[in-house]
């Protein structure tokens, strides 16, 4: 809203400074104005509110709109108000909790809401419990009492109230259940979801299981909601797994501690954001090897420890020091192996809870491993962080791997990953390629949008585009180009409209995934410049722009330190973009044939990223996050709404 009749701000009783979102709105050209939060778009002449900018939570690193849960929520059952709330629980994940009131007369049962919900939504956004209510309560103004709402979820079931005596294998598994949902206690009728816990959760308790009895229930139980009081049953009936590992050469002893050692300018630069930013799990790499048979967790366990014992980096963890940031190598740690029993419909929810868990950089091995055990295919998950490993050093940890499971005994290679070497060094035709490429670049190449002061501010300012899901599925790809490269190449045309040089660059971030997930968005892997040109049409850019992509991905084999070396001194990527790269591989682990798939991993914090996405209700759009002490946000709306045009034109699913 803009215009005289917007105010100064809200006058308030306890002199507390206006609410953010008064000031100038550059992009309607207007001295002030009020930003609501509203996100909508134009839809047939009508402006069409798709929910609110300042309600979007995250959530196992998935960023989660509340109101389109809710109205979902709305769809399944008879409700007369809803609210999705983010639940912080001490000692406990973050969790999202429905909180609805039945319409008038109408039944609900809160069970099954959620399994409705479940079937519309991804795993990651389906709240972890329903709880019903009366009504809702109310700020003074007569908004739904967010705030209220979550303290009152975080404060339900399982905290504080009393609990019946519980005894034998009941009180066991009740024990473990409300540690891992950091509750007071369980009862007999609780189960993991009417507590408030998930896949991440479910997990967790796995572990706690097989510490207490040597065996658990299938995770698919867990999750399909069985209480304290049925688990003991299926423990009794025998009906719980146990994993027994065979007689292997017992891995060689670890090496001594290494000194420790300063840390390499872009490890400090993860650490960093690490510790400041709200993405824990952002410098996760994950793959996965998907067996046509069945694996041997006792030489799956074999393997990992030889070859954690083999290479120092994954052994190293990164800690502070006064004002430095060290790389510490530790002498003798068990590499970390968890085994479930999963059924077929659980096996994605799992495995993507182990991908998202985060590292605790200065205690945690910078890898970890799941073994998903099904009934005729068991699926291997290896985690890793990024200051330790790189593409190539996966690769190689793959290797490892597969050599010491085919034979336990086998001997060690010379080479090894060292913290004090980070990344491989790419070879001497790749590093040619980027140093001739990057030549003639200046700062002015890179730092074109920013302000002539700039100075990083650490205030976030976010815009979102609304894009036609079709610009976003790679199904549109043709012979003359990918989705992504036109999305890059009308990027470039209307950066160039706005100011950009002739020539200028981005940065392309590359990781290998698997389909049908977020895509574009990638990790810090393969941070790749590209140069863009924009021509004479958009066409024109387009084309350029696919030929460009394609050399680059061509020598992709380089750290984002190398990068960064051929680089202007102290000049970095400052607008990035991700891309979706698939890639598959077969490894033989003992005669099994596995098929190596890469998971996706989410996008890190440039100073400006641009992040597309999809929702659950087939939206799709782009969001825009930068340093306001580094970018003017007139600027950056100028060259937003440029691009917008370009994206929403006819036929943007067709190259132009």
């Amino acid at each position: 809203m803009a215009g005289v009749p917007v105010g100064l701000g809200y006058l308030r009783p306890n002199g507390t400074a206006p609410r953010p979102g008064f000031g100038p709105i550059e992009a309607l050209d207007e001295p002030w104005g009020y930003r609501t939060g509203d996100i909508g778009v134009i839809e047939d002449g009508r402006l069409v509110l798709r929910g609110r900018g300042d309600d979007q939570v995250k959530i196992s690193g998935h960023r989660v709109e509340p109101g389109e849960i809710e109205v979902l929520a709305g769809q399944a059952a008879e409700l007369a108000e809803v609210a999705a709330v983010a639940v912080d629980t001490p000692g406990a994940p973050r969790t999202m909790v429905l909180i609805a009131a039945p319409a008038p007369g109408a039944a609900v049962d809160p069970v099954a809401l959620r399994a409705r919900l479940a079937e519309r939504l991804p795993a990651a956004v389906v709240p972890s419990r329903v709880v019903l209510t009366g009504r809702l309560p109310r700020t003074s103004t007569g908004k739904v009492d967010r705030r209220r709402l979550a303290l009152e979820a975080a404060s339900g079931p399982g905290h504080g109230r009393p609990l019946p005596s519980l005894t034998g294998d009941e009180a066991r598994i009740a024990a473990r259940l409300a540690r891992v949902l950091g509750v007071a206690g369980a009862d007999a009728g609780d189960s993991l979801l009417t507590l408030g816990g998930g896949s991440l959760q479910a997990m967790s308790l796995m572990t706690e299981l097989a510490t207490e009895f040597g065996a658990t229930p299938g995770i698919d139980r867990v999750l399909d909601g069985a209480t304290v009081e049925q688990l003991a049953a299926d423990l009794r009936a025998g009906d719980w797994f146990a994993d027994a590992a065979p007689e292997l050469p017992h891995p060689p002893h670890m090496p001594d501690a290494a000194e420790e050692i300063p840390a390499s300018p872009v490890q400090q630069e993860i650490w960093l954001a690490d510790y400041w930013l709200d993405e824990p799990a952002a410098y996760n790499v994950a793959v996965v090897l998907d067996a046509e048979g069945v694996l041997d967790p006792g030489r799956v366990r074999h393997a990992l420890e030889r070859t954690v014992a083999r290479h120092p980096a994954l052994r190293s963890v990164l800690r502070r020091r006064t004002d430095r940031i060290l790389v510490h190598t530790l002498d003798d740690r068990q590499a970390p192996l968890e085994i479930h029993r999963v059924g077929p419909q659980e096996a994605t929810a799992t495995e993507r809870a182990f991908v998202e868990r985060p590292f605790d950089l200065g205690e945690d091995l910078p890898v970890r491993a799941a073994l998903l055990r099904q009934e005729e295919r068991d699926r291997l998950v290896l985690v890793f962080h990024q200051h330790a490993v790189d593409v190539p050093g996966v690769q190689t940890v793959v290797d490892d791997l597969a050599r010491w499971y085919g034979d336990p005994g086998a001997e060690a290679p010379e080479e090894t990953i060292r913290p004090d070497a980070w990344l491989r060094p790419a070879d001497a035709v790749t590093l040619d390629h980027w140093r001739r490429t990057l030549s003639d670049v200046t700062s002015g190449h890179l730092t074109w949008l920013q302000r002539e002061d700039a100075s990083p501010s650490g205030q976030v300012v976010r815009r979102r585009l609304d894009v036609p899901p079709a610009l976003l599925d790679a199904r549109h790809n043709t012979s003359q180009g990918t989705s992504f490269a036109r999305m890059l190449g009308s990027f470039a045309h209307a950066a160039q409209a706005a100011g950009a040089p002739d020539t200028f660059v981005v940065g392309v971030v590359t990781t290998r995934r698997t389909p049908g997930v977020s895509p574009l968005v990638g990790c810090h892997l393969g941070l790749l410049p590209l140069l863009l040109k924009p021509g004479a049409t958009v066409s024109d850019t387009v084309a350029g722009t696919r030929e460009a992509l394609a050399t680059a991905l061509a020598h992709r084999q380089i750290s984002a330190g190398e990068v960064t070396d051929a680089l202007p001194e102290r000049a970095r990527l400052a607008v990035t973009f991700g891309f979706d790269d698939l890639e598959t591989r077969e490894v033989d682990l003992g005669g099994v044939r596995c098929v190596l798939r890469h998971v996706h991993a989410n996008a890190l914090q440039f100073p400006l990223a641009i992040t597309p996405w999809t929702s659950p209700l087939g939206h799709a759009g782009i969001d825009v996050a930068f340093d306001e002490g580094l970018y003017a946000p007139g600027t950056v709306d100028s060259l937003l709404a440029g691009w917008s045009a370009l994206l929403a034109g006819p036929n943007t699913a067709e190259p132009r």
